[in-house]
């Protein structure tokens, strides 16, 4: 890189933001990480080139960042998975990403040399959750009609919104993330260790996943390629049904076919709908990447585990 772009980088400490963060570094790009705690996201992240303090609502304190910067990219918002999902903290999941989402727009038009591209964090629950089929969903589908669509669809809109300001937007519908640090990854691993692990039921429910390295230079191609646009799924190209992921994860552990079930109905006692997400997944594949040139590193479940697995392993002091 014959200069250094800067990128402004919303949710740098979270699972997906403090992956990307060293990747950025590496690429060439001078970061700016954006935090409600500076000095945190200082030690969880120590790579960035500046560290601003930002609240949604006080854009003016820290708008002038993104003044003159090459893109931004958003990640911020709670984690769904965080705690139980009911109505009210799901209101709070969805009002973050509206919110962070919103205030950078906000900064984007108060500053004179406005960013070439904002990259806004989404979901595959974009194309809806509860009514599952077999068809292959690309970028085209609409957005679900269950409430797990229209949520999503209210984040896009602000997101494109930017549009209107000059500004290449793409959305990035992430599925399932594969991710030895940290995720459902870790968990599902240890309780296949245990003899704990097993398909969920439905078993022929689609689980539209990606592994974190491939997510991180998916995200690097789209900063990079102006001719991407619009809504972009971030998913790998072969999504399994939880029996074969179930499977595949039992094979990458123990070495041993998966013959076990795991009710669905007991994982949304647990987790809430949230869970509906793994019980009534859908069969999303990233159309406009491969039609782009995007190469995935992991194309296949059996690839992704393999590479995956063992740092589990090892980072949970599991490995033999």
């Amino acid at each position: 890189m014959s200069e250094r772009k800067r990128i402004v980088l919303a949710g740098a400490t979270g699972e997906i933001g403090s992956a990307l963060m060293p990747a950025l570094v590496r690429e060439g790009y001078a970061v700016i990480v954006l935090s409600r705690n500076p000095d945190v996201a200082r030690q969880k992240v120590p790579v960035a080139e500046t560290y601003a303090r930002w609240s949604t609502d006080k854009v003016d304190q820290w708008a002038d960042s993104l003044n003159n910067a090459y893109g931004v990219i958003n990640c911020a918002g709670e984690n769904m998975f965080a705690k139980r999902y009911t109505r009210s903290y799901g209101r709070i999941v969805v009002g973050s990403r509206i919110a962070s989402t919103s205030a950078l727009i906000d900064a984007m038009q108060r500053v004179s040399q406005r960013p070439t591209v904002l990259i806004n964090s989404s979901s595959q629950g974009f194309y809806g959750i509860t009514d599952f089929d077999d068809r292959l969903i690309d970028e085209d589908a609409p957005a679900g009609n269950d409430q797990w669509g229209p949520e999503a669809a209210m984040i896009d809109r602000e997101a494109f919104s930017a549009e209107s300001l000059g500004v290449r937007v793409v959305s990035l519908r992430i599925g399932y993330v594969l991710d030895w640090r940290g995720g459902g990854l870790p968990s599902q691993v240890e309780r296949e260790m245990k003899g704990q692990g097993g398909a969920t039921t439905p078993t022929n429910a689609w689980r539209s996943w990606i592994h974190i390295d491939d997510l991180v230079t998916l995200y690097l191609f789209a900063l990079r390629n102006p001719q991407i646009a619009g809504p972009l799924n971030g998913t790998a190209p072969n999504p399994v049904t939880s029996e074969a992921f179930a499977n595949a994860l039992s094979l990458a552990v123990t070495g041993k076919p998966n013959k076990r079930r795991f009710p669905g109905l007991i994982l949304r006692l647990l987790m809430g709908p949230a869970a509906d997400i793994i019980t009534h997944g859908k069969r999303v594949v990233p159309r406009k990447a491969l039609n782009s040139g995007f190469e995935f590193a992991y194309p296949t479940i059996e690839a992704a585990l393999a590479d995956l697995v063992p740092k589990t392993l090892k980072h949970k002091g599991l490995a033999a």
